[in-house]
């Protein structure tokens, strides 16, 4: 009932059914992996996915895997990985299936696996990330590493070797991990970036030397001081070569296998997305010619890239940033495609999901953008704050228009832009695609697989 009350009102329905069910049952996520387990059988997998930035696309590359290997998949695709999300796909999946997959909010990720006792944990990346929610990065390390001591026997950890933070989480579980991360051959840089969350060894305090940098602190890591160094992985990501915005080509190697794929979406931090997914793929025996196939037919997951068809041909461009290292991948992403858009929409809003301190943009590295981005919309619920943070890494004061109301801003973009492209923080992100919907240009998130309303034109500057 209170599902459907949540979406007669226009929301998902995502999670309010499970927060009930917590207040009235507090041990129902426990109860209800038990009952799934018993109607889908021994064959069944459950597989929770985490990570700062990456979760929501790792997950859908999977459900896109296993889709293309025939099987039955209960998956919260809509992106509720709180407790009460889980919970609520948990209670919605009332048929067998062969694989429970999901998507696991970075601090509430031992809890889960305390409940869930899953077979699968896979590992991400662990960066900076709503300073005022989660605390220090070291608070949710020190949560990961306490939630691996505990793994149970028949828990296999995938990992990502390329980030110390998590290669040492995936060292304190029982059982040896299953590594995924960069070949010899991957191209990176000589140095961290200023923004940085990794910069000494965990066991001994000395500064890790990189032979070579490749998202964020991500890289192939080593401390001369006590001689940790980077796990060698199994499934490594060899090349990547991106066509342009929409799409790139990635090699992976595993073993003997070379799977040469191509992933519809650009970026580096993008490829090491698809990297895990197919290294969680290979350890629940998904063929890869499944996940050939399943990635030739995914498509970005909401707000990640994600292309939406406008009604004068045009196709708007929606990228969610929402921490230093995320932004900056933004940016270097938008500046290395063959022809990057002149004129861009920034949101910065300030809800508690994004955080409320806007400060961690003066972490993020814009600069990659200045040389091609002339025309900046700053807006949002903090749009000045944007425009500061603009003005400092040398966009004019003229070059950037700052504009409160964002469907007054989406049309500024829209009368300017041929290739209209946002960056938005999270709440930005949901507030651009209610105005979207309501002008009959998008679904919700929770209608991934049901068509969208019919377009219709807006009115002149729409509020949200």
């Amino acid at each position: 009932m209170a599902g459907i009350a949540s979406r007669m009102a226009g929301r998902g329905g995502t999670s309010l059914p499970g927060q009930l069910l917590a207040r009235l049952s507090p041990d129902a996520l426990a109860g209800l992996a038990q009952r799934v387990r018993r109607r889908s059988g021994p064959g069944l997998r459950m597989v929770v996915v985490s990570a700062t930035n990456g979760k929501t696309t790792t997950a859908a590359m999977l459900a896109a895997m296993a889709a293309g290997a025939g099987l039955r998949v209960s998956h919260n695709l809509s992106g509720a990985n709180l407790r009460s999300g889980i919970i609520t796909t948990l209670m919605d999946t009332t048929r067998p299936v062969d694989l429970v997959l999901l998507e696991v909010d970075e601090a509430t990720l031992p809890t889960v696996v305390q409940e869930l006792q899953p077979d699968v944990v896979a590992l991400g990346n662990l960066f900076r990330d709503q300073l005022d929610r989660y605390g220090e990065l070291d608070t949710v390390q020190e949560a990961w590493e306490a939630m691996a001591r505990s793994l149970p026997s028949h828990t296999q950890l995938v990992a990502v070797a390329d980030d110390p933070r998590v290669a040492n989480v995936a060292a304190q579980a029982p059982a040896a991990a299953t590594w995924a991360g960069g070949g010899p051959d991957l191209p990176g840089s000589e140095r961290l970036p200023d923004h940085a969350d990794a910069r000494t060894c965990d066991a001994c305090g000395t500064q890790l030397d990189h032979a070579v940098v490749w998202v964020g602190h991500l890289g192939a890591w080593s401390c001369p001081g006590c001689g940790r160094t980077r796990p060698v992985p199994q499934v490594r990501l060899a090349g990547v070569s991106t066509a342009d915005i929409d799409r790139q080509q990635v090699t992976i190697t595993a073993g003997d296998d070379e799977l040469r794929l191509e992933l519809a979406l650009p970026g580096l931090f993008n490829a090491y997305n698809l990297l895990l997914a197919v290294a969680v793929a290979r350890s629940i025996d998904i063929p890869t010619s499944s996940i050939t196939s399943g990635i030739h037919r995914f498509r970005a997951a909401f707000g990640r890239f994600e292309r939406v068809a406008l009604p004068d041909g045009r196709r708007l461009l929606l990228v969610l940033a929402k921490n230093p290292t995320g932004l900056s991948e933004v940016a270097r992403t938008i500046a290395e495609v063959p022809h990057p858009p002149p004129v861009v929409l920034v949101a910065l809003s300030d809800g508690i999901a994004d955080g409320r301190d806007p400060s961690w943009t003066w972490d993020a590295d814009l600069s990659p953008l200045r040389p091609h981005v002339s025309e900046v919309i700053a807006t949002g619920t903090r749009p000045e704050e944007m425009a500061l943070r603009l003005a400092y890494d040398g966009w004019a004061r003229e070059a950037i228009t700052v504009e409160e109301d964002l469907g007054s801003a989406l049309d500024e973009l829209l009368d300017r832009a041929a290739d209209p492209t946002c960056v938005l923080t999270y709440t930005a992100m949901l507030e651009l695609r209610r105005i979207l919907r309501r002008r009959g240009w998008a679904r919700s998130m929770w209608e991934a697989d049901q068509p969208p309303a019919a377009a219709s034109a807006p009115g002149p500057g729409e509020a949200p």
